[in-house]
């Protein structure tokens, strides 16, 4: 996807565009949860940000897909207010740093997306994490100068991967959540505590 080879094959090209296509179809809900919990979100799609943003270069419409746009906006539900990180919960850690997935949001969706790459850099606005995520971030990461303002969005907002429930009292440093989890014990990467809340 990244080379240049004049030999190319178009028809590798398009497999490898389907193939992405289905990922996006169904390893993501239509609301732009994945199966797992949110440090996976920025983990185990690495390559796949990274592979969007060759296809990408490539004329490809698939950044498009609407099952992507949502995804930024479940991971700010994800975090924890005032704290640069999102909720330790679903073997997650709660670790928000810079990452492929991140920087590809930022850049290619703006908006809440871009506040969220905001928290990933933290207080000090600067590169932490994995050294994937610094690389990333050179390669197609965009940072202006001032801060991307605090999203205004609904303080409810229902996650359909495990049957999550957010409530916020607002999205500044200051505000409170309240996150209510009901997923199905044994499914992906879920600890077994339906019914718990942080």
């Amino acid at each position: 996807l990244e080379g240049e080879d004049p030999n190319a094959s178009p028809e590798m090209l398009r497999a490898g565009e389907e193939v992405m296509k289905w990922i996006a179809d169904y390893s993501l809900n239509p609301d732009g949860t994945t199966p797992n919990g949110n440090g996976y979100a920025s983990g185990d799609f690495v390559s796949y940000f990274m592979a969007l943003r060759g296809l990408e270069r490539r004329g490809s419409s698939l950044p498009d897909h609407p099952n992507l746009q949502e995804m930024p906006y479940w991971l700010a539900y994800e975090t924890v207010p005032g704290y640069y990180r999102y909720d330790n919960r679903n073997q997650s850690g709660g670790y928000l740093s810079l990452s492929p997935t991140l920087a590809f949001l930022a850049g290619h969706y703006g908006g809440v997306a871009a506040w969220l790459q905001e928290l990933a850099l933290g207080p000090e606005r600067r590169w932490a994490g994995d050294p994937g995520g610094a690389l990333a971030a050179l390669l197609y990461g965009s940072f202006p100068d001032t801060p991307p303002p605090t999203p205004d969005l609904p303080l409810t907002r229902y996650g359909s991967n495990m049957g999550t429930v957010y409530s916020r009292s607002g999205w500044g440093a200051d505000d409170s959540c309240f996150t209510l989890t009901m997923e199905p014990p044994g499914q992906h990467h879920t600890h077994p505590d339906k019914g718990s809340f942080t």
